[in-house]
């Protein structure tokens, strides 16, 4: 799924992993990276399951790590 997102939007599409005890998604964030997405990784700080975020880490070079409240804060700017 996340490899035909990255496909169809190229530039245009923001992966943002939040928290989750499973690895799946690892080769559609390296698509979407690879197209030129930005990437938000939540800041592993503030997480109680951080496999996922992890396992995102090491697929890929995240964007940005940050709280959902920087999350939010960003996707707004971005937007505008």
């Amino acid at each position: 799924m996340f490899e035909e997102a990255a496909e169809a939007c190229k530039n245009k599409l923001i992966e943002i992993v939040l928290t989750g005890s499973i690895s799946g998604g690892s080769q559609g964030i390296k698509r979407i990276k690879e197209c030129g997405d930005r990437s938000i990784v939540k800041d592993l700080k503030t997480i109680k399951s951080n496999y996922m975020p992890k396992s995102a880490i090491v697929a890929i070079k995240p964007n940005y790590f940050l709280s959902l409240e920087e999350k939010v804060a960003l996707l707004i700017k971005i937007n505008h």
